[in-house]
């Protein structure tokens, strides 16, 4: 491969500096696609990396026949590109992404899998996710790039009109399970024990809180089973009742339903709802309720190391203000995103508080429950689901992977566990399904997607169009090069005389030479010298027309027009 023409002026000859370039700038073309496809370089949705993959392709391909007008570079190689390269590195490309993907884990404490119903009979598939280890506990990654994946989880139904009106106006937050305690950058339950709920009809949940004069909203449930003993009872939060047979507690906060031979739940649920600042408009006043001293531990460490930027809302100041406070403070000072660095190796919070400064839900519910316990408000880190896609004509909200989410809940008098979520929204919004979009079923395979790619990414449609727009560049490149190649025969071209030597050729006979179709370029130079009518570009000229002729360089348009110019101004 040669980089022809730096041209170094050497007592009036030109020397040409040849360096293997064109092969490694398509190698470079498709490493780049690759990489802004994989969205190694930025939380971008897929169809704009896809838009910005096809430019940098035509770009890539482009400049492989082409120069950079700036350093005036032209490429050139021993063998021209030919379709075959593309398709062995979108080959490379695919192995290197099916190793990738075979292999992905996104955390170390929360690895997702699937296994298929047995024969593909509709039973559904069976999850395998971790929510906590064998510790019961749940530790903050230190670091983390998580890939959530877009398959569906969790479906709730409404089961009456009010709760269907509700949940097409309302961000709909799924309630999993809670922590109490946190210590060393984790999360756990500070009891842990066997109770069995068991009624003839539905189980009520005792929990103190005054629901008169709010709505309940009735939900269908449907989940498949976890299949690893942690198949945890998800309902909207707020849960009043369930009517299930039977459920099993094994800490505060921590419900699981009955084993059962079946790969699926499904049961109804009735739930209220409350958040700080709806609750706040609606009643005035909310003050802090005393739920038990667990919730308001706190590590001296973490105490120390939160307390500066607690200073303003200590004292006099309302349980409001104080909780509007830490939300404003978290969302001005730290910066959402599912990939956390941490090059510094600093505990989760404080990497995330001072370090990096950013973090995904996780964090921000763990900030502000820790804040809310050293502003004295019992508070506690809760697990479900929130957000979701809206299928309006189906009265169903459909919870996948990538809506997996954190909040922090503080207890308010008279009214128990209340949602304080501190994620910015734009992180956790409700996308409401096209109506021509069919009802996804639990048991539709797994699929990745990053947050924010909230429907199955079109990866077949999307590589099919790139490859194929590569392929035809490619194609294109291969024949203009075939057929512009300079193949003289006695000082013409076998199909067409290129421009620049018809001018020069043309300026020879202006000149006095003689019978220049008949004599070589050497002969034709001579006679120029012998005249002393011999031009300054007359080197070049010769180099270019002698790499075409005699060394296989493809021809260079842009080169030709330059010098046919030249023996234009010279003639």
């Amino acid at each position: 491969m040669i980089l022809s023409k730096c041209n170094l002026s050497v007592g009036g000859y030109v020397q040409q500096r040849r360096l293997g370039m064109r092969h490694s700038l398509f190698i470079l073309t498709f490493v780049l696609m690759y990489v802004v496809l994989r969205g190694l370089v930025g939380e971008v949705s897929l169809w704009w990396r896809a838009v910005i993959a096809v430019l940098v392709l035509l770009i890539g391909l482009w400049g492989t026949h082409r120069r950079f007008e700036k350093c005036d570079y032209s490429f050139k190689s021993v063998r021209k590109i030919r379709l075959l390269d593309g398709l062995v590195l979108l080959v490379v490309i695919g192995v290197v992404e099916g190793l990738a993907t075979s292999t992905l884990v996104l955390s170390d404490h929360y690895v997702s899998g699937s296994h298929g119903g047995e024969g593909g009979d509709g039973e559904g598939e069976v999850r395998d996710e971790w929510l906590w280890d064998e510790d019961f506990e749940r530790e903050i990654p230190k670091q983390s790039d998580h890939k959530p994946k877009s398959h569906p989880e969790v479906l709730v139904k409404a089961v009456d009109e009010g709760t269907a009106s509700w949940i097409q106006n309302a961000r709909v937050y799924l309630s999993g399970f809670s922590f109490d305690t946190f210590e060393n950058d984790s999360w756990k339950s500070s009891s842990r024990f066997e109770k069995v709920w068991q009624a003839e009809g539905p189980i009520q949940l005792s929990e103190q809180r005054s629901t008169q004069g709010f709505t309940q909203y009735r939900h269908e449930v449907s989940l498949n089973k976890n299949g690893n003993g942690q198949d945890v009872a998800f309902a909207i939060q707020g849960v009043q009742r369930m009517d299930v047979e039977q459920l099993r507690q094994v800490a505060d906060g921590v419900f699981l339903l009955p084993e059962s031979d079946q790969v699926r739940y499904r049961y109804t649920a009735s739930s209220v709802p409350l958040n700080y600042q709806a609750l706040a408009m609606r009643v005035g006043e909310i003050e802090v309720g005393s739920p038990g001293e667990k919730y308001l531990q706190l590590p001296e460490k973490v105490r120390e190391l939160q307390g500066p930027l607690l200073v303003g809302l200590v004292g006099e100041v309302g349980l409001y203000q104080k909780l509007e406070g830490v939300k404003q403070l978290l969302q001005s000072r730290c910066k959402y995103s599912l990939k956390v660095d941490n090059t510094e190796g600093l505990g989760s919070m404080e990497n995330f508080l001072f370090g990096d400064r950013v973090g995904y839900c996780e964090h921000f519910a763990s900030a502000s429950a820790l804040m809310a316990r050293q502003l004295g408000i019992p508070s506690r880190v809760v697990y479900g689901y929130a957000g979701g896609t809206l299928y309006s004509y189906a009265d169903t909200v459909v919870f996948r992977s990538r809506d997996a989410h954190a909040w922090a809940e503080v207890y308010l008098d008279g009214y128990g566990w209340t949602m304080f979520d501190t994620t910015p929204s734009a992180e956790i919004e409700t996308e409401v399904a096209a109506a021509s979009e069919s009802l996804p079923s639990l048991d539709t395979p797994y699929q990745e997607g990053m947050k924010g790619e909230r429907r199955g990414a079109p990866w077949g449609i999307i590589a099919l169009v790139i490859c194929g727009l590569g392929g035809l560049v490619v194609v294109v490149n291969v024949w203009k090069s075939s057929t512009e190649k300079s193949i003289l025969s006695g000082g013409k071209r076998e199909v067409e005389m290129a421009h620049y030597l018809q001018a020069f050729y043309q300026a020879c006979r202006v000149k006095g030479v003689h019978r220049v179709e008949s004599s070589t370029m050497r002969e034709i130079v001579e006679q120029l010298e012998r005249m002393e009518k011999a031009p300054d570009w007359l080197d070049e000229l010769v180099e270019y027309y002698h790499g075409v002729e005699y060394r296989e360089q493809s021809p260079d348009r842009q080169e030709e027009r330059r010098l046919q110019k030249l023996v234009q101004g010279w003639e």
